[in-house]
């Protein structure tokens, strides 16, 4: 799980299976160059093996401790692939004076004659497919940011002013990763993977997670590189000594736990052993 040391009171995990991606920091190769997108933030970055054909999740962990004064909600804005697809919100009044645990599992569709869609994250092999120039000089840009999951940590006052999160359209659900050969050529393969979105069949009907516009103040960035097992092994990455050992792992609510749901179905659990 990784943490940020300029950013106390929160981390966040990559899970596949419900199990937290091993991150790594060998030396060689580096991360990509300007993680956090341009921003003057924070970030602290890592490698991660990503599994063809598997949902992923992002999981996160949020201290009482975390907000700074005069702030009463959390925002995390997810970009996959370099794309911003969408922000969740955590109400400081969530926590309940309580590490707050949760995770966000699929994106959410608004449809305006039915019941909402969701979509869950998946990792899918690139393919390569004959291009023209421009169609090339596109995919050269575009494949910078793929293989990357970012989380950006901002805060905000104000928990009544919240709009609706924009939507899960059908140009973020139906992006397709093919691209062209002489861009994944000149990039070496190294990406290998992407993420496509799979509609999951789910009976639950949320509120899409709300949106702060106004004077949001981003605090840190988080970014995980994902890549298949063979550039772990081009690289020699698994040597254990590669692995971020900060915090590994995140501890769920256990039978000695003081645990209750929240209405949207999130856990908060009481780590404090005080019965």
């Amino acid at each position: 799980m990784a943490i940020l040391p300029a950013v106390p009171g929160i981390t966040i995990v990559v899970l596949i299976d419900d199990t937290p991606t091993r991150e790594y920091r060998p030396p060689c190769p580096p991360l990509p160059i300007d993680l956090n997108g341009g921003h003057d933030l924070p970030t602290t970055g890592c490698f991660i093996e990503s599994q063809a054909e598997k949902a992923y999740e992002i999981g996160y962990r949020v201290s009482p401790n975390f907000f700074p004064d005069d702030t009463d909600l959390l925002i995390l804005s997810i970009f996959i692939d370099g794309v911003l697809l969408d922000e969740w919100a955590v109400l400081k009044t969530q926590l309940n004076g309580r590490d707050y645990i949760n995770k966000i599992s699929y994106f959410q569709r608004d449809l305006p004659d039915s019941s909402p869609e969701l979509y869950s994250m998946v990792f899918e092999r690139l393919t390569m497919e004959e291009a023209d120039q421009a169609t090339t000089n596109a995919d050269l840009q575009r494949i910078k940011t793929l293989g990357t999951i970012k989380v950006v940590v901002g805060v905000a006052k104000g928990a009544t002013d919240l709009q609706k999160a924009p939507s899960f359209d059908d140009g973020k659900r139906n992006e397709s990763l093919a691209l062209s050969q002489k861009a994944l050529v000149l990039d070496n393969h190294e990406r290998g993977h992407g993420t496509s979105y799979r509609k999951i069949d789910d009976n639950r009907v949320f509120d899409s997670p709300p949106l702060l516009a106004p004077d949001t103040q981003s605090l840190g960035c988080f970014v995980f590189c994902y890549r298949p097992h063979d550039f772990f092994e081009a690289w020699n990455m698994l040597d254990p000594s590669f692995i971020k050992h900060e915090v590994h792992g995140m501890q769920q609510p256990t039978q000695g736990s003081r645990a209750s749901i929240v209405p949207v179905g999130c856990t908060v659990v009481d780590l404090t052993g005080e019965q």
